[in-house]
């Protein structure tokens, strides 16, 4: 699905100046094919990806931004400023929308805040959850509960479609997920190494992320991926336990970074200021990009 010489390719094309258009005398087929045996030879290719040195770019990073439930791009967009600012004009950031419009709970709203960092924009979610569990206990005790069934309605859909952006509109170098965005980049990983694909990005980021509880998908997730990834997560985050232990399980060496806020990108410093030098450092490194600026 996806061949990386070509997403740079497409890439540079939509940046690159428009030419008028050249008349041009149709070669005799000999030619041309000794023309695309020479053009075939000399075609520079991608440096192969591997454990040591990761292959330097000589373009921006590129970062794709995933929020979480019941949330937005345009929210997104303000929870990742301080990593924004860090990275500076070294990277350019792609912010997608959730496919389902987020029904939140009976007598439920969202914060002023978050309505006014929408900016009208609706609230949107990846999937869907559902569980056998009618009870009325709290979600968080279901959630924690291991026996308790969940069910994601959609969730292929959405995984589809940031899979398709990215195809269509990469490369895509970092992937940032806060929440539910992460279980859904957990997925697009899992989905493509199942399908023997190569995985397009070089490094996933995970804000107050947790496993995927669809049982539907655990065989994905049998071994873990050798994916590099970062996760961040919040002391007082009402699902610090589980998300931390469940998450790390997903991935080899993941690094673990840590604060004591809750369920939120850290914002108190000086520790907040300390994990996002670190992102970068990392995001930097994963991208075989030299900061300008010394961090």
């Amino acid at each position: 699905m996806f061949d990386f010489d070509e997403l740079e390719e497409k890439y540079e094309a939509k940046r690159a100046p428009k030419e008028p258009k050249k008349a041009t005398v149709p070669k005799p087929k000999a030619a041309q094919a000794a023309q695309a045996a020479q053009a075939a030879e000399t075609k520079p290719k991608a440096a192969p990806r591997s454990n040591g040195s990761p292959a330097p770019m000589n373009r921006k990073i590129r970062v794709l931004a995933l929020h979480g439930g019941g949330s937005n791009a345009n929210i997104m967009q303000f929870q990742v400023m301080p990593l924004r600012r860090i990275l500076g004009d070294q990277a350019e950031w792609v912010f997608l929308n959730g496919g389902r419009t987020w029904k939140f709970d009976e007598g439920q709203q969202p914060p002023e805040i978050m309505k006014t960092l929408a900016a009208g924009m609706p609230f949107y979610g990846w999937y869907a959850v559902e569980t056998k569990d009618k009870t009325d206990r709290p979600y968080q005790e279901k959630l924690f509960d291991p026996e308790v069934d969940f069910t994601y309605t959609e969730v292929e859909a959405g995984v589809d479609r940031v899979l398709a952006y990215i195809k269509d509109e990469g490369p895509v170098d970092v992937l940032v997920g806060f929440s539910q965005g992460c279980i859904v980049s957990h997925l697009m990983a899992a989905v493509l190494r199942e399908r023997g694909e190569a995985i397009p990005w070089r490094l996933s980021i995970f804000f107050n992320g947790m496993r995927v509880r669809d049982r539907r998908y655990e065989r994905l997730f049998q071994t873990a991926l050798e994916l590099p990834s970062i996760m961040v997560f919040g002391r007082q985050d009402e699902f610090y336990n589980y998300g931390k232990a469940s998450q790390m399980a997903l991935y080899q060496e993941p690094l673990v970074l840590e604060h004591d806020e809750g369920h939120k990108f850290p914002s108190a410093g000086p520790r907040a200021k300390e994990i996002y030098e670190e992102v970068a450092k990392q995001v930097y490194f994963h991208c075989g990009v030299a900061p300008r600026n010394k961090i």
